[in-house]
């Protein structure tokens, strides 16, 4: 882990562990819907498992989605947040009732996104001991919100993975198709998709934003 720690902007770095968060239009509560939990925690085990990232941490709240990843080699942390930010939205939007729909609908039309919001927040971990500091704030969000009493019995979380054999300490959670399959139907990830391609390069582009075509 590098020192060279920079608050103010995403890293352009490839290959670094970070942590990551990116919220809703105007805060809807997508997530508070248990189907669209399950399906934005398949569609991101989905992606960074065919990214080739690490996944440390994560939790699914109701208008906002917490990570700790290491992007691979051939990806910064733009470049990760914008596949993973487009293909949910791909997923999800085609099956949000009206009133979510609607109250989307209006602040899409003032920056072009159909559900995230435009900025995310990527903090680069420069020593083991802000490592831990997330994976603890990551798992404690749900019991800090009274939404359980304990962080490993809150179904959309990572927590529960560290307790049931799904965690490994040299790379992290370990994402299969049965893990993946607990929060839904991995068929499902595939309806209305475009075939992905793997990222060659890393970009220097996209600091805060993700591209346009993807949200």
């Amino acid at each position: 882990m590098r020192s060279d720690y920079k608050h103010y902007c995403n890293s352009k770095e490839p290959g670094r562990s970070t942590f990551f968060t990116t919220t809703i239009l105007d805060f809807v509560m997508v997530f508070a819907e248990p189907s669209n939990a399950d399906l934005m925690a398949a569609s991101l085990l989905d992606d960074l498992r065919f990214y080739g990232a690490e996944l440390w941490a994560f939790v699914v709240m109701g208008h906002h989605i917490h990570l700790l990843a290491v992007p691979p080699e051939s990806m910064n942390a733009s470049k990760l947040m914008e596949g993973v930010k487009g293909r949910a939205a791909r997923r999800i939007v085609p099956h949000l009732p009206d009133d979510l729909r609607a109250k989307l609908s209006v602040q899409k039309g003032l920056n072009k996104r159909s559900m995230w919001k435009v900025r995310f927040r990527s903090v680069p971990i420069i020593n083991k001991r802000m490592f831990n500091q997330k994976v603890n704030y990551i798992h404690a969000n749900p019991v800090r919100a009274g939404l359980c009493e304990r962080a490993q019995d809150f179904r959309w979380s990572s927590s529960w993975m560290y307790h049931a054999g799904k965690f490994d300490w040299d790379r992290g959670i370990i994402i299969d198709d049965e893990l993946i399959r607990f929060f839904c139907d991995p068929e499902l990830l595939k309806l209305g998709m475009k075939p992905r391609k793997p990222p060659i390069h890393p970009s220097t582009e996209g600091d805060f934003y993700d591209s346009k075509d993807l949200d």
